[in-house]
Parts: structure tokens; C-alpha cells; sequence
């Protein structure tokens, strides 16, 4: 429930008035007192300064405006024109736990609707030591930091990802770039440039979603490991959630295969080879209509979405592997068939995608065609192929697994909060809080 900031005293016909006389002065602070946001609070008052509280302020009808329309503020009583959200400075006797206020200068006024405190709050403080921490975490183990471009000429070829395009001008010339939907690809040049262990905090960009758990922009976390296997990276995330996070220490990590998921849920025995008809089938018998889907992968996640993914909260910490060869993207297929990368579910949120990662440039670039054929199909901008990629990965990549991590959905996660514009300073498209 919001606490209701409402100055008692405040006569708001009599802090119109004030207003006009006061007539937009916006002076400097002097330097002699205390400034702040003042904050009404039943019978309290005090000055904020970062969200915290600096002094508490006595305040009475002798207490007068210091401003060069003195003369017509001398009968105005600060206590019944100024509301929570003004910024002001006060000077005063000063007692070891409050001012007891002489004068006071209106800096600027709250002209909002609205009386309220600061909205600085330590959540900001929260997320800044949470990626201090991240950081911290991947330096202790050896891991190389990287920057990756913002503006870049293919921000992925996943076929369900819809990116920002902007446009690059120099004289008559110009060029179709993009805002990186995720730094894997250069990531992956610097692997095969020789580094070992790297890992990258940025901005991403994806177009087309917005919910409770999707910005358009957010934060990504990668690492890469040479010659380590998605159970190394199991380990990492184990590693890195309990650091964050001590009381995951003890939490249960299962281990569940998209197959057993859909033995247990569609009772279905899903395989490498099922065929996308053997799913439509599957889809009308658990009457789930499909009919908008135009390939394997589109009535999967029908399945998917409708019958599985809500019970995933059964298990509090839960690493999903083994996905249908389709859905291998940039990872490898195991001796089984199955693509050989996993998704990390918190609390029945997805919160990372890892693979073992595809280094073979032949495989790798008919994939990347296949997608580009889907993007197409599902209506997505075309993209072209990131030639420079290809040409890293002919001069030889080490086998290596990898990861990416929502790290505004794992922080959300693991402070306790149910969306992500509850933390979010600027979330696009929120309702304006005044």
C-alpha cells in the first residue's frame, strides 16, 4: 500500500497563491543551511538528500520564506503551503537530532498532483552491488572481461528474434545496422582469437515483447569457457547463484530432459526424429490449437508454453536439457541426437540459455542460412550473416560451452520482486508515476 506523504497543514488554496507571488524564482541553495526534498508525514517533517533521510525538521507558525518576494511572503506560514516532493533549504538552531527552522527558501516546488518522497530508493544501490558482485565473481576465477560493439551489421540469426535496425550515413553511402539482440557472436571471434575464459555484461536489444519479465531492453551476462561441457557451465551457474545469493547453497538443482517433461505432462515419448505431424496430433488430442503454426519448432512451443512451462515452478531451481535437434541453434547435437544445451529455470522463470557450442564452420553457416529461411517464414527482418564470424570460425575455434543470463530476470528473482519494472528506474512503456 502506498503511505500517503499529505502535509495535514496544507491549505491548497492559500499554496496557490504562494506559488504566484513566488512567481518561478528557482534560486540556488545558499550554502548556508540544510537542502532537500521535504517529506510530510503525519506529524512528522524532514529534508531527503539520495532517498535517505538527512534532518528531521520543527517547524512552526514563526518559521518564515527567505526570497526576494519577502515582503509579500511575511503573512504565508511555510507549514501551510509547502507539500512533500518540494525542494528547499532550511536554517535553523540545530539540535543533536533536528533544525528547528527559522527560514526557509522554496528551491522548486513540487507542481505534481501528487505529494510523495524520493524515488531514490536502495534498490538502485542493490543493483549496482549486484553487478560489482558479478564482476567480483568472474574475476576471482580468471575470466577476462570483453567489450562488444553496440552497433553491429547481424545481431543473430535466431529465427523467433525480432532486433532494432538503425542506419549507419558516411557521405552518399549508408548501411543497414543493428542493436545486438546478444554479444555470442563476437564473443565467440574472441575465442577463437585465443582467449580461454571470457564474459561480457551489456545492454541487449529485442524488439516485438514486452511483459512482466521482458524489456525491450535489458541486461545480458555471457561467459564462454574453452574446452568445458554444459555441465561445467552448470556448475559456474551453481557457483555463481549461491555467491550471489548464499541461501541457494542449499537448494535442490535438478536436472530434467525436454523428453522426461513430456512423458510426465503430455504422456509422450518425444524423440530426435519426431516429425512435426506426430506434435500436431499430440497438439489436438490435448485440444490445443496449432493450426497458426507453420513448422516443427511453432507447434513444439505450443506444446510447450501451454502444457509445460507452468509447471516448471515445481522444482525451485531446475536446469532443462537435451532440446529437439531443431531447436540446437549454435549448439552441438549429442551422440543421442538431441541439441546439447540447457535453459535455467528459477522458480519457474527462465533465467539463461546454454550450449555446447557448434564450432564447425560447415554445420554452422547451413544453420545459419536454415534460419534466415524461418526468419522469413515467421515475418521477421531479414538479416544478413555475420561473414566475419565465419571467417573466425575457418581459422578454428576450440571446442567450448557458453552462456547467456538475464541478469535483470535473476536479480528480480533473487530480491524478491514479481516484475521487473518494480526495480527498473526508466521501464519502457510503464505507467508515469507523478
Amino acid at each position: 500500500m502506498d503511505v500517503n506523504f499529505t502535509n495535514l497543514n496544507l491549505d491548497r488554496f492559500e499554496r496557490q497563491q504562494f506559488l504566484k507571488i513566488w512567481n518561478q524564482e528557482y534560486p540556488l541553495s545558499s550554502g548556508v543551511g540544510f537542502s532537500g526534498m521535504i517529506v510530510f508525514l503525519k506529524d512528522q517533517v524532514w529534508l531527503e538528500r539520495g532517498g535517505e533521510k538527512v534532518k528531521n525538521l520543527v517547524m512552526d507558525t514563526a518559521a518564515f520564506f527567505e526570497s526576494s518576494a519577502k515582503g509579500h511572503l511575511q503573512n504565508i506560514s511555510p507549514l501551510s503551503v509547502l507539500c512533500s516532493g518540494d525542494w528547499v533549504e532550511c536554517v535553523g538552531r540545530e539540535t543533536s537530532s533536528a533544525v528547528q527552522v527559522e527560514w526557509i527558501r522554496l528551491l522548486s516546488p513540487n507542481l505534481t498532483s501528487k505529494e510523495h518522497r524520493s524515488e531514490v530508493k536502495t534498490v538502485i544501490r542493490d543493483w549496482r552491488d549486484f553487478i560489482k558482485s558479478i564482476n567480483a565473481f568472474f574475476d576471482q576465477r580468471g575470466f577476462d572481461f570483453i567489450n562488444t560493439p553496440t552497433l553491429v551489421l547481424c545481431p543473430g540469426t535466431e529465427p523467433f528474434l525480432e532486433p532494432f535496425s538503425t542506419e549507419f550515413i558516411y557521405g552518399s553511402k549508408t548501411m543497414k545496422m543493428f542493436l545486438p539482440t546478444s554479444p555470442e557472436l563476437h564473443l565467440k571471434k574472441c575465442l577463437a582469437k585465443g582467449w580461454d575464459k571470457i564474459y561480457e555484461i551489456r545492454p541487449c536489444f529485442r524488439n516485438g515483447e514486452i511483459s512482466s519479465l521482458h524489456q525491450p531492453e535489458f541486461h545480458l551476462l555471457e561467459w564462454y569457457r574453452a574446452f568445458a561441457s554444459t555441465l561445467d557451465i552448470q556448475e559456474d551457474l551453481k557457483e555463481l547463484v549461491s555467491f550471489l545469493a548464499p541461501p541457494f547453497k542449499s537448494k535442490v538443482w535438478a536436472r530434467v530432459s525436454m523428453a522426461e517433461l513430456f512423458q510426465k505432462y503430455l504422456d509422450f515419448e518425444l524423440t530426435p526424429s519426431t516429425s512435426q505431424n506426430e506434435l500436431v496430433e499430440l497438439a489436438r488430442h490435448h485440444e490445443i490449437d496449432v493450426t497458426a503454426a507453420v513448422d516443427f519448432d511453432e507447434v513444439f512451443y505450443y506444446l510447450f508454453l501451454e502444457k509445460i512451462e507452468p509447471r516448471l515452478k515445481e522444482w525451485e531451481c531446475l536446469f532443462l536439457h537435451s532440446y529437439p535437434p531443431s531447436q540446437a541453434a549454435l549448439a552441438r547435437l549429442t551422440p543421442e541426437g538431441w541439441g546439447d544445451r540447457f535453459e535455467l529455470y528459477i522458480q519457474g522463470i527462465e533465467i539463461a540459455n546454454a550450449f555446447c557450442e557448434l564450432n564447425n564452420p560447415v554445420e554452422q553457416r547451413a544453420r545459419s542460412l536454415e534460419d534466415l529461411d524461418k526468419k522469413e517464414t515467421y515475418g521477421k527482418t531479414p538479416v544478413m550473416l555475420d561473414e566475419d564470424f565465419f571467417l573466425h570460425l575457418d581459422r578454428g575455434m576450440p571446442p567450448s560451452s557458453g552462456i547467456a543470463l538475464g541478469v535483470d530476470r535473476l536479480f528480480m528473482v533473487l530480491m524478491g520482486y514479481s516484475c521487473l519494472t518494480d526495480f527498473r528506474l526508466f521501464p519502457l512503456l510503464s505507467d508515469s508515476k507523478t
